[in-house]
């Protein structure tokens, strides 16, 4: 288990920054920096970093399933434990 050591510093404006692009990760550095009160150029630096950091560790996209003609599959597993009288 890591200790508070090994963990990123992460302060309140990483975490606006975090925010922001988990809702939009195709967001601009001036559109983001706009929102919370900095420049482009520092947004950048700070997203680049929680990359290097290890904090950011993918930018996905999410696909409409039915978009692309595919239906939604869900497979459950179910165990069921009998307790009291049968």
């Amino acid at each position: 288990m890591p200790s508070a050591s090994d963990q990123p510093a992460i302060d309140e404006i990483d975490r606006k920054i975090l925010r922001v692009i988990q809702q939009d990760a195709r967001r601009s550095a001036e559109s983001i920096g706009t929102d919370i009160g900095l420049s482009a150029s520092a947004v950048q630096r700070r997203i680049a970093r929680l990359r290097d950091d290890g904090v950011i560790t993918a930018e996905v996209a999410i696909v409409d399933p039915k978009s692309v003609g595919r239906s939604l599959t869900l497979i459950v597993d179910i165990e069921v434990e009998r307790s009291g009288r049968s």
